[in-house]
């Protein structure tokens, strides 16, 4: 009504609509209703509001305790697969030098007996000039026990 009456200046008839339509919504305020306005902050008890907010806070420490808990045990997992590959590394190095040690083996054995071959055809070839030279020694000695018994048998 304030408005109103300082806009019109103490007329009784509003001069213009605009001014028609504030008395109408000034005056209409007066009719009673049931309706009122609600404003969630005040409705919300005290002991409400902390119990909301110590809900939420709950909610979001489980929230971050299952985001840890699944980012452990998705670096066990992986640090599980890790140590599974190295694993498997190991195992392949480890007969890649089995193997290398086997054939380094293998071929010395081959070696050694290929030596024992030459050594022994060196032997053999050695035995052959050995038992000619020996024969040779016993035919010598033979003859020369042949020739002192000649001459034994000349001089008696």
């Amino acid at each position: 009504m304030a408005i109103g009456q300082r806009l019109s200046n103490g007329s009784g008839r509003l001069a213009s609509p605009v001014l028609q339509r504030l008395q109408l919504r000034e005056d209409s305020d007066s009719v009673g209703t049931n309706y009122q306005k609600t404003n969630a902050a005040v409705e919300m008890k005290r002991l409400n509001r902390e119990q909301f907010w110590e809900q939420a806070k709950r909610e979001e420490e489980e929230r971050k305790q299952e985001e840890r808990q699944k980012a452990m045990e998705e670096r066990l997992r992986f640090e599980q697969e890790r140590m599974e590959q190295e694993r498997k590394e190991q195992e392949e190095r480890e007969k890649r030098y089995q193997e290398r040690e086997q054939q380094i083996e293998e071929h010395r054995k081959k070696l050694q007996d290929e030596e024992a071959e030459e050594a022994k055809k060196r032997l053999q070839s050695n035995s052959i000039f050995m038992d000619q030279r020996d024969e040779d020694e016993a035919a010598e000695q033979k003859r020369t026990e042949s020739e002192v018994e000649v001459n034994l048998y000349q001089l008696v």
